[in-house]
């Protein structure tokens, strides 16, 4: 680390971390004209340059203050050096901290101690920069100067401290010296919510410090990829489920405030990573705190396909994830956020748009009645999507199998085919990814009591049909995808012969002999009566539209008696 010998203005170190003398150290917000640190190699060249005038007078505050060095960003790091300036990024929160004392001149504020009001302040320009946020909490000594380096207040002192939490909204203990890591990620997040910066990535580099974590610096990767890559980072050491309550409503409000037209259309996105695009979206999440204990072990790593929730929590639809979290003042309710399964897996899901599904972003539910009703599953959720990866949302993706045979119908499931067709944890049956390329699987079922008697198949079946091309979704998927059949078929024959393709092409009924007579269909509904005995099965097909990318058909197969599907 070099500091300015704040006699003779010329630069001194460096100094490693075990042998730094006091110093003190210069927040300001960059204006034309910056020195830079070659400058510094020849000074009397640069003199007329404000930045010159700026680092002056901060040397003479600093001497006539009792310290010997001081340390201005602009000038005692080597921008040219791109090891140098990753180093003084992923160091500048502790240099900060270490500072015996921080100078933060408000060059564009015309007023003086007696008369400077809250109003005054709020314009300042400090106040809504980037790097100024981890500037103004880490040091604990903080001196406030107007334009001509008149003193307007400190941090440490009540009336000046209150205007500066108004402004800002960070609590006082964290400004007076509390470790920001004792609150919620959320709630640090939204310092940052209203900030802006000159390199998009900055919004996420700033934000290294305030969390303890190091990333490489990538300038040129984009502002969403370099928080998203912070977010990953942060979700390495912490189970903190706050990090995913975010909400596109935040952004929208910060861009109407700052006039920013970038995210005006975020609430037209239908699907979204796990992970929030940027800062602002956690504009309204300051008051949510993790809620921690057995119930809530929140196990979860970063996957090539995404962060992967072991034990996670949700609806018995899948269609919210409870979060680890509340707000603060509720301790009987939890967080939950809108998920969408994806083409890729039964297991992976993104997060869903609340407007394309009329439900907010983060829901609070009653706790603990929640848990009574909602599964653990595991899930692999996207951290981050794009849009145009879900052109084909209009396709049929899955089949999800909602109700097998009861134990008291006497029969049971003991198969499927092929056997990487149907997750049995899941209860899905996932179709092809191209349209109209048919998909299945059969499910065979027997007796329980005479596994050598009675046996039957139901054939599932979809080829990825379009709503765009069938209004009438439900009815032709009924149709189409139902058969029972006998069990005595030979799986390579099968196969052999075409498989789901030929079957489908055929009339689903050339050389696969039905094990069952059809007897009616209706709304979705088909009966079957098994030719042994007076059993029927019946299965029925409806369309799901708000639980999966894009849409998901629902079976339900069933075997009784002839009173339990036919009443006079």
């Amino acid at each position: 680390m070099r500091l300015i010998n704040t006699t003779t203005l010329q630069l001194a170190g460096p100094f490693l971390t075990a042998e730094l003398p006091p110093y003190a150290i210069l927040s300001h917000t960059w204006g034309p004209d910056e020195l830079c640190y070659q400058d510094m190699s020849n000074m009397t060249q640069h003199m007329h340059k404000r930045g010159f005038l700026k680092m002056q007078r901060f040397c003479q505050r600093a001497l006539q203050d009792g310290y010997l060095y001081g340390w201005v960003d602009t000038v005692c790091i080597d921008k040219t050096s791109s090891a140098e300036l990753s180093e003084a990024i992923n160091s500048m929160y502790r240099w900060y901290q270490k500072s015996a004392m921080c100078y933060v001149v408000l060059e564009d504020l015309f007023t003086y101690q007696a008369s400077t009001t809250l109003a005054d302040l709020q314009k300042c320009k400090w106040f809504t920069r980037a790097w100024t946020l981890q500037e103004l909490i880490a040091p604990r000594a903080v001196v406030f100067v107007n334009f001509d380096w008149v003193e307007v207040g400190r941090k440490l002192e009540v009336r000046f401290c209150r205007k500066i939490i108004n402004i800002t909204r960070i609590d006082g203990d964290t400004l007076t010296g509390l470790s920001p890591k004792r609150l919620s990620i959320a709630t640090r997040m939204s310092w940052a919510s209203e900030r802006q910066s000159t390199r998009p990535e900055d919004l996420a580099y700033c934000l290294l410090g305030l969390f303890g974590i190091a990333i490489p610096l990538l300038y040129g990767e984009g502002g969403t990829k370099a928080f998203i890559r912070l977010q990953e980072e942060i979700l390495r050491s912490s189970d903190d489920h706050t990090i995913f309550a975010w909400s596109t409503e935040a952004a929208a409000a910060v861009a109407a405030a700052v006039g920013n037209s970038s995210n005006s259309g975020s609430k037209k996105r239908k699907h979204w990573g796990l992970l929030a695009p940027s800062p602002e979206y956690f504009r309204f999440s300051a008051g949510l705190v993790p809620v921690r204990g057995k119930d809530f072990i929140a196990d979860h790593a970063i996957t090539n396909r995404g962060l992967h929730l072991k034990h996670a929590w949700t609806n018995s639809s899948h269609t919210r994830l409870i979060l680890n979290c509340r707000p603060r003042n509720s301790p009987q309710r939890l967080c939950t956020i809108p998920i969408v399964r994806l083409r890729t897996g039964p297991h992976d899901f993104a997060r869903s748009n609340p407007n394309a599904h009329t439900q907010p972003l983060v829901a609070l539910v009653s706790f603990p009645q929640i848990l009574e009703t909602a599964t653990k599953t595991e899930i692999y959720a996207r951290t981050n999507i794009h849009e145009e990866d879900f052109e084909d949302q209009h396709l049929v993706d899955y089949l999800h199998v909602g109700k097998l045979p009861s134990g008291e119908s006497g029969y049971e499931f003991v198969d499927r085919f092929p056997s990487w067709s149907f997750d049995v944890e899941s209860f899905m049956i996932r179709t092809s990814p191209f349209p109209k390329q048919p998909c299945g699987a059969v499910l065979m079922f027997q007796r329980r009591k005479n596994p050598e008697g009675s046996r039957f198949a139901v054939t599932l079946f979809a080829d990825g049909v379009s709503d765009e091309d069938e209004k009438e979704l439900g009815d032709t998927i009924s149709q189409d995808i139902v058969g029972v059949y006998h069990t005595t078929w030979d799986a390579e024959e099968f196969y052999d012969k075409g498989g789901f393709g030929a079957w489908f092409a055929g009339g689903r009924e050339q050389d696969f002999p039905r094990a069952a007579e059809f007897v009616i269909q209706q709304d979705g509904r088909q009966v079957w009566k098994l030719d042994d005995d007076d059993t029927f099965v019946r299965v029925t097909v409806s369309r799901d539209t708000d639980g999966c990318l894009g849409s998901m058909a629902v079976a339900e197969i069933e075997v009784g008696r002839f009173s339990k599907f036919f009443t006079a």
